[in-house]
């Protein structure tokens, strides 16, 4: 691997283990009508772009009892037609958003079987707001993100098998400083 030019005799090493395939991760949020509309519209355009070897899993944002998965984690050849009839059936501008539910589907799906050896890439589409009807906007306790961060750690952990990476999370309203 090449390394950048010296300056000053600090330089920074960038790179990733090879791997067979990538792993991609959509979240889509389906409780502003407008917004999920967009979404809904551009991402079977990216998902059309990928190679069949690639793994993929959309989870869709919404209040709580429909924070799920739309399709199991799958290779892309084996779901690249019926995860657009899935992704257009999302039905958008739902009653609030559950972000930590979310974060912990997203988690679960960092360490989906057969996807260990892949590149992961989280996409997550949303304005993190949480609100519904009854409540207003509502900020979960910190100790509930709090709670995320050993599982967060622990599936970074499993995926580099201790390799360097370079990632970012910050958990809303979590008292945990941005990992990095």
């Amino acid at each position: 691997m090449a390394e950048a030019p010296s300056r000053r005799g600090l330089f920074v090493r960038i790179g990733l283990q090879a791997a067979s395939n990538q792993y991609y991760i959509f979240v889509v949020d389906i409780s502003e009508d407008i917004f999920c509309s967009i979404i809904k519209s551009r991402l079977p355009d990216f998902i059309r772009s990928l190679p069949d070897n690639d793994w993929v899993t959309v989870i869709k944002l919404g209040p709580t009892e429909q924070t799920n998965p739309i399709q199991s984690t799958e290779r892309i050849s084996r779901i690249r037609n019926s995860i657009f009839s899935d992704i257009n059936g999302l039905r958008c501008g739902t009653d609030g958003s559950d972000g930590l539910k979310m974060s912990s589907e997203v988690i679960k799906a960092l360490t989906s079987p057969g996807t260990q050896k892949s590149v992961p890439f989280v996409f997550v589409f949303s304005d993190f707001i949480y609100y519904n009807s009854r409540t207003g906007y509502n900020k979960p306790g910190s100790n509930l993100w709090d709670s995320l961060i050993p599982k967060y750690n622990a599936a970074v952990n499993d995926l580099t098998r201790g390799a360097p990476t370079i990632s970012t999370i910050k958990f809303p309203y979590s008292s945990m400083p941005k990992l990095c």
